[in-house]
């Protein structure tokens, strides 16, 4: 008996819906051409962008200055160094001199890989005095008996 109150709201809803459906007569096919039209009309109008959309300022840059000397200036640019050439990082810093000979800097390198100073990976090693003190030694050891060949 408690589903009779309900019966006339139930009633009421499917009558909704009906006329509700009922008032979109329009099939899908229609109403995709619709929208198509539509969108083509604001394209004629100009109202919707076709393509890529530019930014900023549409309009061609107009140089102020001749080519010829936008050219020389930049000639000279590179010569000064002003510009970089290839893969350099622009710094004009003076080349590093070497201090040490091939023979001192190889042996420093075998002492610092046997001490296991030589990081890889993520392994970050912090080397003792004691440690750098036997790599400078290293060095000059080398240094001393190349001397040593070299005099023979």
């Amino acid at each position: 008996m408690r589903s009779i109150p309900f019966l006339p709201v139930l009633a009421l809803l499917g009558a909704v819906a009906l006329s509700a459906q009922a008032q979109t007569t329009t099939d899908p096919a229609q109403r995709r051409a619709q929208v198509r039209a539509e969108a083509a009309a604001a394209v004629a109008a100009g109202q919707t962008p076709r393509g890529e959309t530019p930014f900023g300022d549409v309009r061609a840059p107009v140089s102020t200055r001749a080519r010829d000397a936008v050219q020389r200036e930049t000639r000279i640019a590179v010569a000064h160094g002003d510009i970089v050439q290839g893969e350099g990082s622009g710094d004009r810093s003076q080349p590093a001199v070497s201090v040490k000979s091939r023979v001192e800097v190889a042996a420093e390198t075998r002492e610092a890989m046997r001490l296991g100073l030589i990081p890889r990976g993520e392994l970050y090693v912090v080397p003792t005095e004691r440690q750098l003190e036997l790599v400078r030694l290293a060095g000059e050891r080398a240094v001393a008996q190349s001397g040593a060949v070299a005099s023979r």
